[in-house]
């Protein structure tokens, strides 16, 4: 009936058939991992009635939904270039000097950005709250993954790196509040 369409390259055992299959298999992995994500984060946060926990489980879900992308077509692309014969072990001997090399000089971005997650999900402060870090006194403006921004009263807008703050004092959640 579709003679006239040749579709021998996805016969069993072809390059092209190994290429669908890798495909189809890249796409019901990203919506497995999408929904294993997001059903963990909403049973997590669930029995949170505040609005900020269930936006910030979204954030992270969405974060850790990116990242688990990321790897995933990075695999994907490695078993393409496989299947089509190229030889990707200096591809990851490469990636591996490569990563260590971005490993060592962002060592700092990272503790920052840890330390970010940390305090998202600890609610260890959010916005508005007036907190105390180190010398610096004031209303919280903005909090990301990377730094928080502090008003201070002398000192105008403070920007904090997350990995940065060694202890802080929140006066908002402190007695008598």
């Amino acid at each position: 009936m579709l003679d006239y369409l040749n579709l021998s390259f996805l016969e069993k055992g072809t390059t092209g058939y190994q290429l669908l299959v890798l495909l189809i298999l890249l796409i019901v992995l990203k919506f497995f991992f999408k929904a294993v994500v997001y059903r963990l984060f909403s049973f997590i946060f669930k029995s949170s009635s505040k609005l900020a926990a269930k936006t910030k489980g979204r954030t992270v879900a969405l974060l850790l939904n990116t990242v688990g992308n990321i790897v995933l077509l990075g695999v994907v692309v490695l078993l393409f270039l496989e299947l089509l014969g190229i030889d990707i072990r200096p591809l990851l001997a490469g990636a591996g000097i490569i990563g260590l090399a971005v490993g060592f000089g962002s060592q700092t971005l990272i503790k920052d950005f840890v330390s970010g997650i940390f305090i998202i999900l600890e609610n260890q402060y959010n916005v508005g709250d007036v907190v105390k870090v180190g010398t610096y006194i004031g209303k919280v403006k903005k909090i990301s993954f990377r730094s928080t921004v502090i008003e201070d009263e002398k000192e105008g807008l403070v920007y904090i790196s997350n990995g940065s703050i060694g202890s802080i004092a929140n006066v908002s959640q402190g007695k008598g509040k």
